[in-house]
């Protein structure tokens, strides 16, 4: 005989909608404390059964929309509802200007801009130096690399992109310097 006891325990249900208030389907929802989650529904519903009867912080989350944490007091022996209404996350427009510094007018064309984290952007330089990445998903934190050949690569670890406009301003790379070797000279006759 196997038993098992599922006193202090309730029921977990509730529905995501997306921004325009719609059922949303393919929602990841998740009880923090534990390891479990689940998926919504075409119809944007969820069920968890037997989630310990205790105040329990829930998340609701999907790529592009803002996680959605919330928490309720789970009732033991009942079905306890949480519903949850997603929202996108913003999207802004990254730029800056990229510069050698051997002369803070001289612009780098071609320079390699990537940018990685919740998402990976990647764009190129322009004549003036000046990149744009139009659409960068917000209220996240990326690393920017810019690679240009003849120069070291230049790396931020902690590029805060929020709901604004973010100009970079004028990024530096330092030229790389060639010593020559094995240099032969020669006596002009």
């Amino acid at each position: 005989t196997f038993f098992v006891n599922t006193a202090g325990f309730g029921e977990l249900a509730g529905t995501a909608y997306d921004e325009d208030n719609l059922p949303f389907e393919g929602v990841t929802v998740s009880v923090d404390n534990y390891a479990i989650d689940t998926t919504t529904d075409v119809n944007g519903d969820y069920f968890f059964n037997e989630i310990l009867g205790v105040t329990q912080s829930v998340t609701a989350s999907m790529f592009a929309y803002e996680d959605n944490t919330q928490s309720i007091d789970v009732q033991s022996g009942a079905v306890n509802y949480l519903d949850f209404n997603m929202e996108l996350k913003p999207r802004v427009p990254v730029t800056g200007t990229v510069v050698g510094n051997d002369d803070p007018q001289h612009y780098l064309e071609g320079a390699l801009v990537t940018l990685t984290g919740y998402f990976n952007f990647q764009t190129s330089t322009d004549e003036n130096g000046e990149f744009s990445i139009p659409s960068v998903y917000g209220n996240e934190t990326y690393t920017i690399t810019v690679e240009m050949l003849g120069y070291e690569t230049y790396i931020d670890e902690d590029v805060v992109v929020t709901d604004q406009a973010l100009d970079l301003g004028t990024i530096e790379m330092i030229e790389l310097m060639s010593i020559p070797f094995a240099v032969i000279g020669e006596e002009d006759l």
